[in-house]
C-alpha cells in the first residue's frame, strides 16, 4: 500500500522479523505528498524509523521521462 499509516503499521509489525544484517526496503517514497496520490513521504517515515532505533538511508532515482517527480527508496539496516 502507499497509504502512510499502513506503511508505518507494516514497518512496526515486521521490522523485528528481519535477520540481523538484513535490509528492509520501502519503495515509492516521496519528499512531499501529491494531490493525486496518498503516498508516504520521507518526512513522515524518517522520524518513525529513528524512533525505532534503526539506521536508514534514502536512495534516489531519476524520474522517468515525462514524470515530474522523483521516486525514492528508504533502506533500513537491521
Amino acid at each position: 500500500s502507499h497509504l502512510t499509516q499502513l506503511t508505518i503499521n507494516t514497518l512496526k509489525g515486521l521490522l523485528h522479523l528481519v535477520t540481523p544484517g538484513g535490509l528492509y526496503v520501502i519503495e515509492d517514497v516521496r519528499y512531499e505528498a501529491f494531490n493525486a496520490l496518498d503516498c508516504h513521504t520521507v518526512e513522515e517515515l524518517g522520524p518513525v524509523i529513528d524512533e525505532l532505533g534503526y539506521r536508514w538511508e534514502l536512495i534516489t532515482a531519476k524520474p522517468e521521462e515525462g514524470q515530474g517527480h522523483n521516486s525514492f527508496l528508504i533502506v533500513i539496516y537491521c
